[in-house]
């Protein structure tokens, strides 16, 4: 797929009324502590410990086929290949 192609589907998605883009609120660093301390996520881990922030910041829940998620205290995921 082409960066272009690429682009496009993320704006069809974007221009969805149920699609929004979520920031980082004014607790984000204490989860995102506590995710990389009790989660030991280091080096690559580290982008791993910012989604599962974030979805527990948002109060989500988060698919994923990744095992690693496990680690995260408080993080309400699922894999969707289940």
């Amino acid at each position: 797929m082409t960066v272009e192609q690429a682009t496009e589907i993320v704006e069809a998605w974007l221009e969805q009324p149920n699609v929004r883009i979520i920031v980082a609120g004014d607790e984000h660093w204490s989860v995102l502590k506590q995710m990389m301390v009790e989660g030991q996520a280091s080096g690559p881990l580290v982008s791993d410990a910012e989604l599962a922030a974030l979805t527990v910041e948002y109060g989500g829940v988060l698919y994923t086929a990744d095992r690693d998620f496990a680690r995260f205290p408080g993080l309400r995921w699922k894999n969707p290949l289940t």
